[in-house]
């Protein structure tokens, strides 16, 4: 499965994101910058640098996606 997801650097988004990747599937993933949690998106997850208000990197997150998950999110953070 082609699965994207958004908030994948997050607590319950790298549960995702690991299990996704564990079980074979193609992970594509959206976040602001691997600086927020170095490390937290294995090597093998497509990265998608961006914010899910660009709608440009939006589609290229989604871009041949089955299916999308996203986490939760708490708003905005300017940092």
């Amino acid at each position: 499965m082609r699965l994207a997801v958004f908030g994948g650097t997050g607590a319950m988004g790298t549960a995702v994101v690991g299990r996704a990747g564990a079980g074979g599937g193609t992970v594509r993933g959206l976040g602001r910058g691997r600086r927020r949690r170095p490390g937290a998106l294995p090597g093998a997850v497509q990265t998608v640098v961006g914010d899910v208000r660009d709608t440009g990197a939006v589609r290229d997150t989604v871009a041949g996606a089955e299916a999308v998950a996203r986490g939760p999110g708490r708003g905005h953070d300017p940092r």
